[in-house]
């Protein structure tokens, strides 16, 4: 009889920076084999496996005390001696397993169940069980702590266990596939003899063929593919669900992420609600890019952007502008005091003076007489004529007498009677300015 002595102490160096170097990964092998007889499980409509989680240390037979104290306890050694046949060429091989190990919050192995250590198809559980034990690194307390997959509680404690090597589709996450490398498969049984690495077949994910990627490219051993500018032949090989080809007659084209922003070459690159306008797509808001009204939610695509039509929107023609009209290339209101440049930018009664719409009253802007629907145009402003309104001219004012000094300033409009303002003695009926300025 042959004897074979292993001493496990969950130091197994497949830890976390080996898993997929040293610790293999799995192909397309059968379904019972990957989950170690826990059944095929059920399929999404994406075809994506969900079987029922397996905890490998409990599959593996290690039970832990829940109380020892790690920092302070050395936990007991336990021994299986497992016997096995050497084949038709030699006698049996007995091999003798020596387990010890603690673990924070969880205590010591405190039983080991030999038969199921012992039990040849328990060796891949019990190597992922292992190296559990020994990869703090992968302890987490929710999803978010974990670089890929979930974060799940199992009798060894509290792990992101897509980070780990996997026995079986139960030890991964739902969604997640336990790969292994086709070159650790037995060639007698296609059982495997190292561990495999869980895979969504998402980006960089461990692949082993084509197939096991969501995109359909596997290369190195990780998936790839589904990003912008990959290379695709059809909407599904995308994230995006958008494969751009150059051309109908053409099979192969690129990636885009048919979001607002991204490269395209028609409208059918873009997302719903997007256009394609200079190679970019763009939605229909106001300000967007735009080859025609169509492309706008307003309706008006001016000098190629989305415009709203309201005032100070830029336009080319009155039809650009909801309201109003356009002048000077803006949308403006045509109403009281709006910009203007000619009468027909100010609504009917009103006219453009001083480049805005002007009623003609006492006080509006004007630039003549003609602006003006009251006596007259003084210094842009229009002016009635009464007693103290600015003036420059007797003819500015109803008394046809303008105390004007010389021009300088503007004059007011004065009566021309006794004690009224005067600058000259034409100012008053009695051609007489006292020295105060005002008439005698």
């Amino acid at each position: 009889m042959t004897v074979r002595t292993a001493v496990y102490l969950f130091g197994w160096l497949c830890g976390l920076a080996l898993v997929g170097a040293a610790c293999g990964g799995d192909d397309a092998h059968s379904e019972s084999a990957r989950d170690g007889g826990s059944g095929s499980g059920t399929r999404d409509d994406a075809g994506t496996v969900f079987v029922k989680a397996s905890d490998p240390c409990l599959s593996a037979g290690y039970h832990f005390d829940g109380k020892s104290d790690c920092d302070v306890v050395r936990c007991p050694e336990l021994s299986c001696k497992c016997t096995s046949s050497a084949g038709d060429a030699g006698p049996p091989i007995t091999e003798t397993i020596t387990l010890h190990a603690c673990v924070p919050g969880r205590g010591c192995v405190a039983r080991v169940d030999c038969a199921s250590v012992c039990d040849p198809t328990a060796r891949v559980p019990r190597l992922a069980c292992e190296q559990r034990l020994a990869s703090t690194g992968a302890a987490c307390k929710s999803d978010q702590d974990c670089v890929t997959g979930h974060c799940r509680e199992e009798s060894s404690g509290k792990l992101c266990v897509d980070m780990l090597g996997c026995g079986s589709d139960g030890h991964c996450s739902a969604g997640f596939t336990c790969r292994f490398n086709p070159s650790s498969l037995d060639a007698k049984t296609e059982q495997p003899n190292a561990l495999g690495n869980c895979s969504d077949g998402m980006y960089e994910s461990v692949c082993y063929g084509d197939a096991q990627c969501k995109y359909h490219k596997c290369s190195g051993n990780r998936c790839s593919g589904g990003r912008d500018n990959d290379p695709c032949e059809a909407d599904e090989q995308c994230s995006s669900s958008f494969c751009r080809r150059a051309s109908g007659s053409t099979s192969s084209g690129s990636c885009v992420s048919g979001a607002r922003g991204g490269s395209c070459l028609d409208d059918q690159d873009c997302s719903s609600g997007l256009h394609c306008t200079s190679a970019s797509c763009y939605s229909s808001a106001v300000g967007q890019v735009c080859d025609g009204a169509s492309d706008c939610a307003s309706g008006l695509c001016v000098s190629s952007l989305c415009r709203g039509g309201e005032a100070g929107s830029v336009c080319q023609e009155d039809s650009h502008c909801k309201q109003g009209v356009c002048a000077g290339g803006l949308c403006v209101s045509g109403g009281l005091l709006s910009p203007c440049y000619e009468a027909s930018d100010c609504k009917s009664g009103l006219r453009c003076a001083r480049q805005v719409c002007s009623d003609g009253s006492a006080g509006s802007p004007c630039s003549a007489d003609a602006d003006c629907t009251v006596r007259a145009c003084v210094r842009g402003s229009c002016s009635a004529g009464e007693n103290g309104n600015a003036c420059e001219a007797p003819d500015d004012c109803q008394s046809n007498r303008c105390a004007d000094p010389a021009g300088v300033e503007p004059g007011a409009c004065t009566s021309g009677e006794k004690d009224s303002p005067c600058v000259y003695g034409q100012n008053c009926a009695s051609m007489s300015c006292s020295a105060q300025g005002k008439c005698n």
